[in-house]
């Protein structure tokens, strides 16, 4: 664990020394040292992440001529560095290099902030769903094209995702509707609400196995077995309780004066998706990873806590909600070792 707490420490102060220093020289070495302390560990790690083992062996089972049933972009990576005999780490330097550089199209005076609460959020994810960090990064990318008004380009982008991983064309729908229909503060809120209540009255499991075609998909399990249909992301009603407060407070802290009336819709719409995900991800486990989808919510909202406001109690919030992302969802994280990232390894060491 303290592994991470110093890596994190050096990519807050590198990003931050990346996002205020004035000196060219300074700000150059800042970005690629901070770009260091994110890519190196991730790229030369070993046997850590719970899919690390099923990574390898598919690398492997591609390399004798088999086709396991992956997206194709993974799949073409894959083929290509076995067809070169490159060894497998390969692969995982070339996940970690897009995963972390896309991160970088960040205008420089918000990624302390973008850098800060992705490592707290998403780092050790990253670890374990190596094809839904390349895809999410992506989709990062593609909302700075949207807000800054760069559409179509934006677009593409969120749709290679889909060539890393599936969940990529769940960012589709978000997309076609932050581009035609605009939403306020109050709209977004009844939105929420309404989704509140249908998804805590229905049950998901009955609807879903309702559906034939559902009884014969690889996930069937997560939905019938009470090993996984029970489990949440939070083992208590107070860890959900808690954590929807504050994601309802980091909304509400974010004021529309802070940026353009497009892109304050489009950060309502990310965090209408996160919202509905994460209700979703409290009923049945296997929404987790839909929910992860929409963690970029998370960095489009203090995106925007990032202005300065001269409320004292806004500053407070928001004080309020960096300490809760840095204990309740990073040291958290780190001490129930969620993606099994304890202890690190290396192929070094």
């Amino acid at each position: 664990m303290f592994f991470y707490i110093v890596l994190f420490t050096c990519v807050m102060i590198f990003s931050f020394c990346y996002s205020f220093a004035k000196q060219r020289d300074v700000v150059f070495l800042s970005k690629n040292l901070c770009f260091f302390f994110l890519f190196f560990p991730a790229a030369f790690r070993y046997g850590i992440g719970t899919d690390y083992n099923n990574y390898v062996s598919v690398f492997y089972k591609i390399g004798i001529g088999q086709k396991p049933g992956i997206e194709y972009g993974w799949f073409l990576l894959n083929k290509v560095i076995s067809y070169f005999h490159f060894p497998v780490q390969l692969l995982f330097i070339f996940a970690s290099f897009i995963t972390y550089l896309l991160l970088f199209k960040t205008k420089r005076r918000d990624s302390f902030v973008i850098l800060v609460i992705y490592f707290c959020y998403l780092y050790t994810t990253s670890y374990n769903l190596v094809r839904n960090a390349i895809s999410i990064s992506l989709a990062w990318y593609g909302y700075i094209c949207l807000i800054d008004n760069k559409k179509m380009k934006g677009f593409f982008i969120i749709c290679l995702g889909a060539f890393f991983h599936y969940s990529a064309l769940l960012y589709i729908p978000f997309y076609l509707i932050s581009c035609l229909i605009n939403i306020n503060r109050k709209k977004t809120l009844l939105i929420i609400i309404i989704s509140f209540l249908i998804i805590d009255i229905i049950n998901l499991q009955d609807i879903f196995l309702k559906f034939s075609f559902i009884k014969n998909f690889r996930w069937t399990a997560y939905f019938t077995s009470k090993k996984y249909s029970s489990i949440t992301r939070a083992n208590t009603g107070i860890g959900i309780a808690i954590r929807h407060f504050f994601m309802l407070y980091m909304y509400l802290l974010c004021s529309p004066k802070n940026c353009s009336k497009s892109e304050f819709s489009s950060m309502s719409w990310l965090f209408v998706f996160l919202w509905v995900s994460d209700l979703l991800s409290s009923k049945i486990v296997i929404f987790y990873r839909l929910n992860i989808c929409f963690y970029i919510s998370y960095l489009s909202m203090f995106k925007l806590l990032n202005y300065h406001s001269n409320n004292v109690y806004i500053n407070l919030g928001k004080v309020l909600c960096y300490i809760y992302v840095l204990f309740f969802v990073f040291i958290l994280n780190l001490v129930l070792n969620t993606n099994a990232v304890i202890p690190y390894k290396s192929v070094f060491f």
